[in-house]
């Protein structure tokens, strides 16, 4: 090969290279676009099934705000506080 055939094929493929890095960048950015309306659309669905499940007012019984409370807020079974013998207060005891 002579060096204008080596030259011509060497631009082709800059070339070529050039129109593939355009085409990852826009890839890159509709694969963004996509995974935030995605996460958009997840956030909103959660909020909906949280609303249906829930359904708490100011009227619910006592018993339906506790359990959504517990239901929150749930402390390990597996420990229980023990008390300091030197001073006063509590830490964590694995039973």
């Amino acid at each position: 090969m002579k060096y204008v055939e080596l030259l011509e094929k060497y631009e082709e493929l800059l070339s070529e290279n050039k129109k593939l890095k355009e085409t990852i960048v826009e890839l890159k950015s509709m694969i963004a676009e996509e995974s935030t309306v995605n996460g958009i659309v997840k956030e909103a669905e959660n909020l909906t099934n949280a609303e249906d499940t829930i359904g708490l007012t100011k009227k619910s019984s006592t018993q339906e705000k506790l359990e959504l409370f517990l239901s929150i807020f749930r402390g390990r079974s597996d420990v229980c506080a023990k008390r300091w013998r030197n001073k006063p207060g509590y830490s964590p005891y694995d039973y």
